[in-house]
């Protein structure tokens, strides 16, 4: 089995991102760490999701994509999306 991409949109998660982070930690850690990457598409956060999310990643395999602020969820997705495409193997999920 390949690569498991998990894709988490944000904006203003400045306080949930070590929860977020820890359990995506101990998913990584289920498949084994070479199986788990994480994307997090932040909306143009005011607050300190991305300095969070980048000091909690630690060694966790994570990309953190900026959008300008208030593009919504689906342009979040989306975002992810096109960035996951030129990744994909076979049998990634």
């Amino acid at each position: 089995m390949g690569t498991v991409y998990v894709i988490a949109p944000v904006f203003n998660e400045e306080g949930n991102i070590p929860r977020l982070l820890s359990d995506w930690r101990k998913l990584s850690e289920q498949l084994s760490p070479d199986r788990f990457a994480g994307i997090l598409v932040d909306d143009g956060s005011s607050d300190e999701t991305v300095v969070r999310a980048e000091q909690c990643r630690g060694d966790l395999p994570v990309t953190i994509l900026r959008l300008s602020p208030n593009q919504g969820p689906g342009a979040a997705f989306a975002t992810a999306f096109q960035h996951v495409a030129s990744l994909l193997e076979p049998e990634d999920l």
